[in-house]
């Protein structure tokens, strides 16, 4: 049977109504989404870089830098005392509460004065601001929720809706009506609040005190002959050639770290350098070039150790030997070397890498030997004799152990705060009440006006006075005395059934939220794969990393499930994989 005409442009005429329901509705209400709501998730995004900054402030101060690292070119610590070995600084110690022990740059005092002060004023005043500004347009909202449960006084009204700039006063009255009054009806709300408003009260205090500035200061040595000289003039001393007039050198020739007419003479020999500056010598020139391998003290070196390895330290034997390539009639050569150990490919991952390293630095930092003016000096020498004097120029940082507390007490409040803030949407949701149903100042004032004239009436009819004719004292005095502070409260009720929501709102989110939340699930657990898996191994994938924050735009952005998937889509393809190639051709 031959299909009819009207059949094919039946099936034909089907087709562009799919390709609209699936391609072109979903883009066009994407469209529209991100011109209706593109601000609020700008706020989102930049709510999630702000928690992410934080985090990541709290794993770098938590983790690797609680010590310093033995390998730093600083024999002056954090604290301005002088040390060979840095690695037993640790930044958690009380001492360092109130000094600067993240320090940056090189300035005048000037400089220094002029970032101190800005960012007292910046920083300080500035954030005080701001996180009062935030903390208080939540509260308003958490406490409207509450006020349908359980009554405010009227101070607690006053302060949250109509703060009048006497934060200490307020907190104060605040936890009196908290505790001996009318409190929220969550008791970790309470308490998270009154700590939130004395961290805005202390904000300035604790943003200054944290930072400031002091003199840089520079490694001196008093050596044997009383003089001071910077650290950095000394060398560590490898070998002793005792006998050094038999290879054309001085006796008791010093075979040092450094060539003192090069540029690494500048370079403090801490313990952490003394074996990897040791080992540069050795490398394998085919691996690094030869700029430092073909120097003369790295020839000395190698020679030295070549000839140690095979006649031995100290020996004195009565036979021929051989050094660098010249024959020299015996003994051999009286050579001491108290700072090195016989190392094997056994005890050397990197062993193979090396071209003769025969010797490795002793793990004893009491046999090792520093070297200046071809003389000698022992670990306990130089660290009971070495001093950490002012330079000219100055720093500016942080305490670190107050940067560390503040981080923490930014997380608590961010944290804290959102949660507030979700808790009271999502009530607010469920009454059918949004933003706009929110007291402001203006608003605020007529309703406790009017609460305060309802509740002042009866008492004062009793007494035959007029409300308006009190006085402030009067007025004070029968609040607190009378009223027991007030009471202030809306009459809507929590649900329709006149049943307490928090915990049926919680399970109805996620079960009409579930599958946003199994997406945002897996693009966690892609992050931390990309995060711990690929970026360690320098592959330069960084592609997966910002897959949360682009689901959070969006969903928020998103009204339908549709527009979701376009937004996610298209974010994605936008401004994901061109950042990955970027990085993968900066990597490569």
């Amino acid at each position: 049977m031959i299909p009819k005409l009207s059949q094919f442009s039946s099936t034909f005429s089907t087709a562009p109504s799919h390709f609209t329901t699936f391609w072109r509705q979903p883009h066009r209400q994407a469209a529209k989404d991100i011109r209706r709501r593109w601000r609020r998730c700008a706020l989102w995004i930049l709510l999630a870089a702000w928690l992410a900054l934080l985090l990541f402030a709290f794993a770098v101060l938590i983790a690797p830098t609680s010590s310093v690292d033995s390998g730093s070119q600083l024999a002056c610590l954090p604290d301005d005392s002088f040390a060979l070995d840095p690695s037993k600084f640790r930044f958690f110690s009380k001492s360092g509460f109130f000094q600067i022990t993240l320090g940056f740059g090189h300035m005048n005092f000037t400089e220094v004065k002029t970032i101190d002060i800005a960012w007292d004023i910046l920083v300080g005043r500035g954030g005080q601001a701001l996180v009062a500004y935030i903390s208080w347009r939540v509260f308003a909202q958490y406490v409207t929720t509450s006020m349908e449960v359980t009554p405010v006084t009227f101070g607690t009204y006053r302060t949250i809706f109509l703060p009048n700039g006497g934060l200490f006063v307020s907190t104060l009255c605040m936890i009196r009506d908290f505790v001996r009054r009318h409190g929220l009806h969550s008791k970790i709300a309470m308490v998270f609040m009154v700590c939130t408003m004395t961290f805005t009260f202390v904000y300035p205090t604790i943003a200054s005190a944290m930072t400031g500035y002091s003199a840089n200061v520079d490694a001196f040595i008093q050596t044997t002959g009383g003089e001071y000289v910077p650290f950095n003039a000394f060398s560590f001393a490898y070998f002793v050639i005792h006998d050094g007039s038999r290879i054309d050198l001085e006796d008791d020739h010093i075979a040092l770290d450094k060539d003192p007419e090069k540029s690494n003479y500048q370079l403090i020999p801490l313990l952490g350098s003394l074996d990897g500056r040791f080992s540069t010598c050795h490398w394998d020139p085919s691996r690094i070039g030869n700029r430092d391998f073909n120097s003369t003290y790295c020839e000395l070196q190698r020679n030295v150790s070549r000839y140690a390895a095979e006649y031995g330290f100290n020996r004195g034997d009565k036979i021929n030997s051989t050094f660098g390539g010249q024959l020299l009639p015996p003994p051999t050569l009286n050579i001491s070397a108290p700072s090195l150990v016989r190392t094997t490919k056994y005890e050397d991952e990197d062993y193979d890498s090396y071209e003769d390293r025969l010797f490795r630095v002793t793990n004893d930092p009491s046999q090792m030997l520093w070297a200046y003016d071809n003389k000698t000096y022992d670990f306990n020498y130089l660290q009971g004799n070495g001093k950490c004097q002012a330079a000219l120029d100055y720093k500016w940082g942080f305490s670190y152990i107050q940067l560390f507390i503040m981080v923490i007490f930014h997380i608590v409040w961010t944290i804290g705060l959102f949660t507030m803030w979700i808790r009271a949407c999502m009530v607010m949701k469920k009454r059918g009440r949004g933003r706009e149903d929110v007291a402001g100042e203006n608003k605020a004032v007529f309703e406790l006006a009017a609460a305060m004239r309802e509740q002042m009436n009866e008492p004062t009819k009793e007494e035959g006075d007029d409300v308006s004719a009190l006085t402030e004292a009067k007025l004070r005095r029968r609040i607190k005395n009378d009223l027991r502070g007030g009471s202030i409260s809306y009459n809507t009720p929590i649900l329709p059934n006149g049943e307490g929501g928090e915990k049926w709102n919680a399970i109805a989110w996620i079960k009409s939220h579930k599958l946003s939340i199994i997406a945002m699930v897996v693009c966690l657990v892609a992050m931390m794969i990309n995060l711990f898996v690929w970026v360690p191994d320098d592959t330069g994938t960084v592609a997966l990393l910002p897959l949360p924050t682009v689901l959070i735009a969006a969903l928020y952005i998103g009204s339908t499930r549709g527009s979701r998937i376009v937004l996610f889509v298209w974010i994605f393809v936008l401004v994901v994989i061109p950042t990955q190639i970027t990085v993968s051709i900066a990597t490569y």
